[in-house]
């Protein structure tokens, strides 16, 4: 009888401290949902969505996934937040799209009013691409809304 009460002692002892691991372990899950940004949404983090994009389409390949329009609005969004000026050709690399899918997408994008394209003052020969107003505050109601379980980013 002593013998069991030991076993039962010994085993319930291990059972609390699996349960203070497995809550350790949710609480660090939490903590690195993809679907939500640690401290606040930053240039960082969206470029950590487009990283992960990029991952994504070279192991499934380019074709299964496209979604260009999606890609330069994450990109012109990660560069006003980081407060840097960006161009076309910035817009293309950090996006992974293509320039002249660029130039097709930015047409569009103006059109609907979610981009907008001026010259650069400092640089007359560079043309500069920004959100528009209405399109920071698409992008900031989509990212600061109630989080989608990771679709479409």
């Amino acid at each position: 009888m002593k013998n069991r009460t030991h076993t039962h002692e010994r085993l319930s002892k291990q059972v609390k401290l699996v349960q203070t691991e497995l809550d350790r372990l949710r609480e660090m899950v939490g903590e690195f949902d993809p679907a939500t940004p640690p401290q606040g949404i930053s240039a960082g983090w969206i470029n950590g969505i487009l990283e992960a994009r990029r991952r994504r389409e070279k192991i499934f390949g380019e074709r299964i996934f496209s979604d260009p329009g999606w890609d330069i609005l994450l990109a012109a969004y990660a560069l006003q937040l980081g407060k840097q000026r960006g161009t076309i050709t910035d817009v293309s690399r950090l996006s992974g799209v293509p320039g002249t899918t660029v130039l097709r997408w930015i047409k569009q994008l103006e059109g609907i009013g979610l981009l907008t394209q001026k010259d650069d003052e400092d640089d007359g020969r560079l043309v500069l691409l920004e959100l528009s107003a209405r399109g920071i505050a698409a992008m900031t109601q989509y990212f600061e809304g109630p989080q989608p379980t990771g679709l479409g980013l």
